[in-house]
């Protein structure tokens, strides 16, 4: 619908224009690639005719992000299409639209606190404030995270907590991802 395209059409803006505000450049990179590369996923393949060449679908822009970095610019990102030959339900499509970004001399505590400015101004420019409701809980993206950058909690409206943990090494927060206790998500089974 025409709503619904004039919605895309200010999220992309607002993305686009939200990254270089910030100092990063838009970069795009091969869709058609020649190994597989990016993140653990099945990919599509086709045959490049002209060369004879099996040649796969990007599955994620990440290498040739992490080579445009290493080339030398500080602060890169792509809206890229990318696809994955897996299954598919009603929330996930095997072609989609990702966003990607990579900052040299950023560690996680930097990209927390430049992911959470981007969602409260994305949320003010699409609907006009911060919150949201998810599951009949108000979540106020507005209000600083608590906790420092190692345990962030949003408290919500009731006595329900939305917290995103992370922990204090890559040992550690992968612990935590298999334990189930890193990552979104939220106490009483209420994950946003």
């Amino acid at each position: 619908s025409s709503a619904a395209s004039s919605f895309c059409s200010t999220n992309w803006t607002f993305i686009r224009d939200f990254y270089i505000k910030h100092g990063f450049l838009e970069v795009e990179t091969p869709i058609l690639q020649g190994a597989v590369c990016g993140a653990s996923a099945k990919p599509f393949f086709t045959k490049h005719n002209a060369l004879n060449k099996m040649c796969n679908l990007r599955i994620a822009p990440e290498v040739y992000l992490k080579q445009v970095i290493a080339g030398g610019f500080d602060r890169v990102f792509e809206v890229a299409k990318c696809f994955r030959n897996e299954g598919m339900d009603t929330q996930h499509l095997q072609e989609f639209t990702q966003v990607e970004w990579y900052a040299s001399y950023w560690n996680f505590e930097d990209n927390i606190k430049f992911f959470q400015g981007f969602l409260k101004n994305l949320l003010l420019d699409l609907t006009g404030k911060t919150t949201i409701e998810k599951d009949g809980n108000i979540l106020d993206f507005g209000k600083e995270l608590s906790g420092g950058a190692r345990i962030l909690t949003y408290s919500v409206e009731g006595s329900k907590t939305v917290r995103l943990r992370f922990g204090e090494s890559v040992g550690e927060t992968c612990a935590e991802l298999k334990n189930g206790e890193a990552g979104f998500g939220a106490t009483n089974d209420h994950s946003i």
